[in-house]
């Protein structure tokens, strides 16, 4: 199989081409050219065909294997063989086949050939010289090595190459691992000199061949800078590779590296944790590592990993740990002092007091300013997207969508400028959830379905999912919503994400009610208030009450009457919401009034509002009814809520028509 593999708009597209052995033919003519002759006896041909099985690198290797052992001899055009001795010697398999022909090599060149096999498949002659030790006419011994096809010249690079994998890993094994070891030592070192000024381009290799000698503490070193450059430029999986072969080596050997180098690497592979959203892990790995870390003192590594600890309980809905994890976090960064550990110490604390603990918003926002100035002052791009992220988020959730919507396009522009598709991520999803509060259903669809075809991390592509799924459902399209949202609950689930399952869990249970289950939709609701007030997330909880209330209040004002079967179905709750809907509308909406994080200017304010007035429009108690209104339109017009205000309008018209 031959295959070509890209990522296309953040997805392996890949191409697929099934080979076949070949023909007895193309066999038989890859044999002749490569021993020169221009027919083969038949029985030989037969031999030599049914052994290659039609594998091209065996029909090549078993024509150079008998001519090389003179075998096969062509005298005045003729082909002479000993069919019977050829049968005998040739072996049955192409590994044991090279093995063959690298033990008929001499002593010096098959020493060269495994040593420049140490090196890797390309090799450089400089470096093997400079490594080998075996002879002082290396370019001589090279060229013989051509001769025998064994290795070719890279055109590209003028470095020699093996003609075949399987020829390099054959000369490889057949090192005893003494040598090998003191070969690889070898040729770290040269490499490694050679690098001196640039060894962040040679990572990789030192990584390489110094995790194949004892030498633990450069392979640590060296493995750790190889995933941190893969880190930067977003190879996730190969950056993990070298993080899990840098911590099992720290594991294993702890005296291997220094408790900074140490610190170092884990605040990269936490960050890389952090990327991918797999928040189970990034705990775990910090409850048995945290330790080490905090030993050392205050540093700027303990602040960045308390960042990335933070962020994964929050994401694991563990509110309350969080919140404490992000007020250490901002106590050893404000006893450091410098800006960049500032301004993660000042935003994890704000993040996690978002939810838990909400600030005061003049508070918040004078925090929120320090941390932003702070985060310009570096050059660290990811810590400036992630505090005009937590802020907009912050400002959402106290309903303020005219600043979160601001600092959102801001995040945008700065992931634009910079060319950061994590920022690009959250800011896609975020707005999509801005314009869902603002009831801009299909500006939010759209964003959903940018976010899901752009974003880089799993966990971004999931919360777009979730935004398209959640606005679809709200304008009526229940089969397109739920078909989103409900497989999506088991991937958050199963990736511990809880703290998005907010969302999700709001809107199956509403769509379960559009859908005509009412009672068990409001079952649904009601457990989840209560689930997240238990966490702590009293923002969530009382936005659940808001959208509780709206649903009572749309069952009971609803000029349409639902079709009979569905009124049958739902008898007995519609009985008892008509005896004590109000009574449950008016608690609802005034515990969520109580709310000091909701902002008199906000949206979740005006709904409130509105809903009291609907509440009293539905008692008759029409100035309270106009009072409650007229709260809500000041707010609706100052955000441009042009869905509310035209509900609001619909309201006083009829006021005024019943005057």
């Amino acid at each position: 199989m031959a295959g070509s593999r890209g990522l296309v708009g953040g997805t392996n597209s890949v191409t697929e081409i099934l080979l076949g052995p070949l023909s007895a033919a193309d066999t038989s003519l890859i044999v002749r050219e490569r021993l020169g002759v221009v027919d083969l006896p038949t029985t030989l041909n037969q031999l030599v065909t049914s052994r290659a099985e039609g594998n091209p690198l065996f029909a090549e290797e078993i024509a150079s294997y008998l001519n090389e052992h003179g075998m096969v001899r062509s005298r005045a055009g003729v082909v002479e063989y000993n069919a019977e001795a050829v049968a005998a010697a040739l072996p049955g398999s192409i590994q044991a086949l090279l093995t063959a022909r690298i033990d008929g090599l001499a002593p010096p060149d098959r020493a060269l050939l495994q040593a420049a096999a140490v090196v890797g498949r390309l090799f450089a002659p400089d470096l093997l010289s400079a490594i080998s030790g075996t002879s002082p006419d290396v370019n001589a011994q090279l060229l013989a090595m051509q001769a025998l096809d064994l290795v070719y010249e890279d055109e590209k690079s003028g470095e020699l190459v093996f003609k075949h994998a399987l020829v390099r890993d054959a000369l490889y094994d057949s090192l005893l691992s003494g040598p090998r070891m003191a070969l690889h030592l070898k040729v770290a070192a040269e490499v490694e000199r050679r690098s001196a000024n640039r060894l962040v381009e040679v990572a990789e290799t030192l990584a390489y061949h110094y995790g194949c000698t004892a030498s633990a503490d450069k392979a640590f070193r060296y493995l750790a800078m190889a995933a941190k450059k893969s880190l930067d430029i977003y190879a996730l999986e190969e950056a993990e590779r070298y993080f899990q072969r840098a911590l099992q080596l720290a594991e294993a050997d702890p005296g291997c590296v220094s408790d900074l180098e140490f610190a170092d690497m884990l605040v990269d592979f936490t960050r890389l944790l952090n990327l991918d959203a797999r928040v189970k892990e990034l705990t775990d790995l910090l409850e048995r590592h945290l330790s080490r870390i905090e030993a050392v003192g205050d540093t700027g590594y303990l602040v960045l990993v308390l960042h990335q600890y933070s962020f994964a309980l929050q994401t694991r809905a563990q509110f309350r740990a969080a919140h404490e994890v992000g007020r250490r976090c901002m106590e050893v960064a404000e006893r450091l002092g410098d800006n960049r550990s500032m301004a993660y110490g000042q935003s994890s604390f704000i993040q996690t007091s978002t939810t838990v603990s909400p600030l005061p918003l003049q508070v918040f926002e004078k925090l929120g300013r320090e941390a932003l100035q702070l985060s310009d002052k570096t050059d660290d791009t990811y810590l400036r997207a992630w505090v005009l992220f937590i802020l907009a988020w912050d400002y959402f959730n106290r309903g303020l969508t005219r600043e979160a919507r601001q600092y959102t396009d801001r995040l945008l522009t700065a992931a634009r400028n910079h060319g950061d598709p994590r920022a690009t991520g959250l800011g896609l999803w975020l707005l999509g959830w801005v314009d869902i509060f603002d009831e801009q259903y299909g500006h939010a669809v759209a964003h959903g379905d940018e976010c899901i075809r752009t974003a880089l991390t799993p966990m971004d592509r999931s919360i777009g999912k979730q935004v398209k799924g959640v606005a679809l459902a709200l304008t009526g399209k229940l089969d397109e919503g739920l078909a989103i949202l409900r497989p999506l609950r088991n991937d958050l689930l199963a990736n511990d994400w809880r703290y998005n399952l907010s969302g999700t869990d709001l809107a199956l249970s509403i769509a379960t009610v559009l859908a005509g289950t009412f009672s068990r939709g409001v079952r649904l609701c009601e457990k989840y208030v209560h689930e997240q007030e238990a966490a702590g997330y009293q923002a969530a909880a009382d936005w659940g009450r808001i959208n509780l209330a709206e649903v009572y209040l749309e069952m009971l004002s609803s000029e349409q009457r639902p079709p009979l079967q569905m009124m049958l179905r739902n008898a007995v709750f519609l009985l008892r919401l008509k005896f004590s809907g109000r009574a449950r509308i008016k608690r609802l909406l005034q515990k969520a009034g109580e709310n000091t994080q909701f902002s008199e200017r906000g949206i979740l304010r005006a709904r409130v509002e509105f809903g009291l007035g609907r509440l009293y429009c539905l008692q008759r108690r029409t100035v309270l009814a106009k009072d409650h209104l007229a709260r809500a339109k000041r707010v609706a017009e100052q955000l441009c809520a042009d869905p509310m205000l035209a509900r609001i309008n619909k309201l006083e018209q009829m006021f005024a028509g019943r005057s």
